[in-house]
């Protein structure tokens, strides 16, 4: 199963350090194209798949909630 997640530039920078490597049996990759910016999962499973985008949805979250923080 493969999953192919856009990001903006800021997004992109932000979660790079964090977001390459595996999570459980998936393999999850960050990559730029053009401008374009994507996280790529691939897992064998659909519960690989799911426990890899639960982890990468809380690191949204801290971004989220750290835009709010400093945004006021």
């Amino acid at each position: 199963m493969q999953v192919k997640l856009y990001l903006d530039g800021y997004q992109y920078r932000i979660l790079r350090p964090d977001v390459e490597g595996r999570y459980g049996k998936a393999d999850v990759s960050l990559h730029s194209e053009g401008g374009s910016f994507y996280i790529y999962i691939e897992a064998p499973d659909t519960g690989s798949l799911r426990t890899s985008l639960s982890s990468i949805a809380r690191l949204f979250h801290v971004i989220d909630r750290m835009e709010g923080l400093i945004n006021g």
